[in-house]
Order: structure tokens, then C-alpha cells, then sequence
């Protein structure tokens, strides 16, 4: 599980759409195990925010620094 999702975190290009990348603040599970449904929704409700965040700034409605 991913615990530092925001803008600088997540990348995208045409071909693979977004990636979150730096997950040195990550916890493993164990094979086989899967987020709960508040895990989810946690992750979910994070990187939306980071994507509304990152559309606004190309629409020139928030700054680079606004952003990161």
C-alpha cells in the first residue's frame, strides 16, 4: 500500500497512462492478500486529488508550486 501519494508521485505518459512511482513509504502485503475496502477507498480518494489537482494545473487554474 502506497502512503505518500501526490503529484510528484505519480507519473504519465500516452502509451501507460498514470504510474505511481517512490515506494519507499509503502507497505508490502503478503502474496495473496488484498486492501480492505477502507484501504481502497483511501488510496482512491488520494491519487483523485492528485489527478484534479495535475488537470487544473494544465488548465493553467493552478501553479506548478500549487501542484507539488
Amino acid at each position: 500500500m502506497h502512503h505518500d501519494i501526490n503529484n510528484a508521485n505519480i507519473l504519465y505518459d500516452d502509451a501507460n497512462g498514470f504510474n505511481l512511482i517512490d515506494f519507499d513509504d509503502a507497505t508490502i502485503l503478503p502474496k495473496g492478500k488484498k486492501l480492505d475496502a477502507l484501504q481502497t477507498e483511501e488510496i482512491r480518494k488520494k491519487v483523485n486529488s492528485a489527478i484534479e489537482k495535475f488537470i487544473k494545473y494544465i488548465n493553467g487554474e493552478l501553479t506548478l508550486r500549487d501542484v507539488l
